[in-house]
C-alpha cells in the first residue's frame, strides 16, 4: 500500500498540492485544523489515521519514536527532512514514495536525504 502523508506544521503547505497532483494522498495540518497541537498529538493523529508524517523537527520526532517504543506504542512512520528549497525535498520525498510503502514505514524513522 502507498505511503500517505501527513505534513507537520513547520513543512511548508506548497509541498502538499504537488503531492496530491502526482498522485500522493497527502494532507497537512492546516487541511485538518490541528495546528498547535503538540509533537505527540500529531503522531497520535497521523498513526490513527493511517499516515506517515513529514517533518523538520528531527530532534524531537527522533525523541518521540524512542519513547513510543519505550511504551510499546506503535506509529505509521516518521520522514526526517532538513529545511531545504522545495525542489530538493520534492526530489527525495518522490524518491522515497517510489521505493517504500506504508509497510516499511511503521515504527521506522526516516532520513529525507538518504534519498537525494
Amino acid at each position: 500500500m502507498k505511503i500517505k502523508l501527513y505534513l507537520d506544521e513547520d513543512v511548508d503547505t506548497k509541498l502538499a498540492p504537488v503531492l496530491r497532483q502526482l498522485g500522493w494522498d497527502t494532507i497537512t495540518v492546516a487541511d485538518v485544523n490541528r495546528r498547535g497541537f503538540d509533537d505527540e498529538d500529531q503522531l497520535l493523529y497521523a498513526t490513527e489515521n493511517e499516515r506517515t508524517i513529514l517533518t523538520h523537527n528531527t530532534s524531537d520526532y527522533t525523541k518521540l519514536n524512542k519513547l513510543f517504543w519505550n511504551k510499546s506504542l506503535t506509529h505509521h512512520g516518521i520522514i526526517v527532512a532538513p529545511q531545504r528549497d522545495l525542489k530538493f525535498l520534492l526530489k527525495c520525498l518522490r524518491n522515497l514514495l517510489n521505493e517504500l510503502d506504508s509497510e516499511d514505514m511503521i515504527d521506522h524513522v526516516e532520513y529525507l536525504t538518504k534519498w537525494y
